[in-house]
């Protein structure tokens, strides 16, 4: 939720990151954003509130450079899409979405490495949450590596990752995450680098300056 995630296949080093977008329907913003993306060298993007349809997704994949994965939701709401840089020596072995624009997944090979990286965009009631993470299996895998990354809107640690408030409010979901986490033993691997700092996902500014933290 704070940060890029970088990790190392043998001697080939992937750089994810993980971003709210806020919708990027106009053309000026995905021109912004895609500047940032190659800027910033980022090999693997995943997206949340794209508010992309599929009148736009030949346009949007002349603008990329590489490929591209869609799940739509509506023209003003969710969406997700994960984005792979030209210059990744890559192979797509499986696409999956669900119908909702919540969630995307491929599995992605890099020389003799498969990885399964979900993207998603989960929803801000929690009940709906709940339900939302207790279906989530279905995309991780038991066979391959595993990457989830996208907006939770969950607080997993109440003293480092949340300020003000009700402590409490809207976090019932929380314990299906954890659950999820210890059935496919995954980790906050932005907690587990940065272990006692205090970082906010969102602060309530519109700003391309929020980077997505993945579990791995």
């Amino acid at each position: 939720m704070d940060g890029p995630c970088s990790f190392f296949l043998r001697l080939i080093m992937v750089l994810l990151v993980s971003i709210n977008s806020q919708g990027l329907r106009s053309s000026d913003r995905r021109k912004l954003a895609f500047q940032f993306l190659n800027r910033n060298r980022f090999d693997v993007i995943c997206l949340q509130e794209t508010h992309w349809s599929v009148d736009l997704e030949m346009q949007i994949k002349r603008e990329w450079n590489g490929d591209i994965f869609f799940a739509h939701g509506t023209d003003n709401a969710r969406g997700v899409s994960i984005l792979i840089h030209s210059r990744l020596d890559h192979t797509i072995q499986q696409v999956k979405c669900d119908n909702e624009g919540r969630i995307v997944n491929i599995l992605l090979s890099i020389e003799d490495r498969a990885l399964n990286i979900v993207n998603i965009y989960a929803p801000n009631q929690d009940c709906e949450r709940r339900d939302f993470f207790s279906r989530l299996d279905r995309f991780i895998s038991n066979s391959y590596e595993n990457i989830v990354a996208g907006d939770f809107h969950c607080v997993m640690d109440m003293k480092l990752d949340k300020y003000g408030g009700d402590p409490k409010a809207r976090n019932s979901a929380a314990c299906f995450l954890q659950a999820i986490n210890a059935r496919f033993d995954l980790c906050d691997i932005w907690r587990k680098t940065h272990r006692n700092e205090r970082n906010f996902t969102w602060t309530g500014k519109n700003t391309w300056d929020k980077i997505g933290r993945a579990h791995v």
